[in-house]
């Protein structure tokens, strides 16, 4: 019988400010100050009885804000082999960025192609390709022998190619999202965040995100360097950006990682029969201090009947802020 992945995901934002250790940090003119107490905001069930709803804090910290300029001239790009011929969409700014981004599309009959620059350095700093469209062979280096390290390679290769960045000694946090698979795979499996199966089922049918990361304190930060490769080596999505400026004020923040990390990894619990589950951190600049993105995503049994499942929830954890 085949097997179909269905992705449940139960995304629950809860902001927990807590206090991890005493420090200080020199920010220009200004200093940060350490949190005396903490506070939990969320809209599920905690612990705490003093929980505050704050559904759309998390989502802040990510905000863009989004114009269109006129008179854009039109652009030529050659990716991958391939020129286009790219118009003007719209701006996008962030506080990380601290610019904005304009983003450019053109079509190659079939796909939206997005390509992204720096407004500011005019430097391409994105690139997605609108369809995944599974292929019926592999494309080069690609094969169905191919391991992660030859997925990541690719994923360096592309954001190198159309970025510039060269993250070749970073390390990385790999996710997969299967689409379909015909293949019975062990609980083992899911414990790894690559999961391969082109060579036992050629129907196989997945894409890997690879994120690259430097850190801070021990803490991976949310620079945006990544690529999204599809199992049959297909580029989805590449994104080369650094925000040095925007971390340099927190350079001596310290952050106990370890025990940031178990403190959420231990209270983690799945909706149904847990097969595993995988937590992620990142260090986050913001306007008002340096926040810590929470990530947990678990896979699980639906008790009724018996298929795997994915579960994930996300906090936010604000460790340093600035004195009045």
């Amino acid at each position: 019988m085949k097997r179909i992945i269905k992705a449940s995901e139960q995304t629950a934002l809860v902001f927990i400010a807590i206090l991890l250790a005493t420090f200080s940090v020199s920010c220009g003119s200004k200093n940060a100050e350490t949190l005396s107490r903490y506070e939990v905001h969320g809209y599920y069930e905690t612990e705490d009885p003093q929980s505050k709803e704050s559904d759309f804090l998390g989502y802040r910290l990510y905000d863009v804000e989004i114009c269109k300029k006129k008179n854009v001239k039109n652009r030529n790009v050659t990716l991958f082999g391939k020129d286009y011929d790219i118009h003007y969409f719209n701006t996008e700014k962030n506080f990380m960025r601290g610019c904005g981004a304009d983003r450019f599309e053109t079509s190659d009959g079939y796909n939206i192609i997005m390509v992204i620059f720096n407004e500011k350095t005019g430097k391409l700093i994105g690139y997605d390709y609108g369809s995944r469209g599974r292929l019926p062979g592999f494309i080069a280096p690609i094969n169905e022998d191919s391991t992660e390290k030859d997925y990541a390679d690719l994923a360096r290769s592309a954001i190198l190619e159309c970025t510039g960045i060269d993250c070749g000694e970073w390390e990385y946090y790999v996710d997969t999202y299967i689409y379909y698979t015909t293949y019975n795979y062990s609980a083992e499996d899911w414990k790894s965040g690559f999961l391969n199966f082109n060579k036992d089922d050629p129907e196989f049918d997945a894409e890997y995100t690879f994120r690259f990361y430097k850190t801070i304190s021990g803490v991976p930060r949310a620079d945006d360097v990544s690529a999204v490769i599809g199992n049959d080596g297909k580029v989805l999505k590449v994104r080369g950006e650094v925000y040095d400026k925007a971390f340099e004020p927190f350079s001596s923040v310290e952050i106990d990682a370890e025990a940031l990390f178990d403190r959420f990894d231990s209270r983690y619990s799945a909706p149904g029969p847990e097969i595993c589950h995988k937590t992620k951190i990142f260090a986050l600049a913001a306007e008002d201090g340096l926040w810590v993105d929470v990530r947990i995503k678990g896979a699980y049994y639906d008790e009724e009947d018996g298929s795997a499942q994915w579960d994930e929830k996300r906090y936010v954890v604000k460790v340093a802020g600035y004195a009045d």
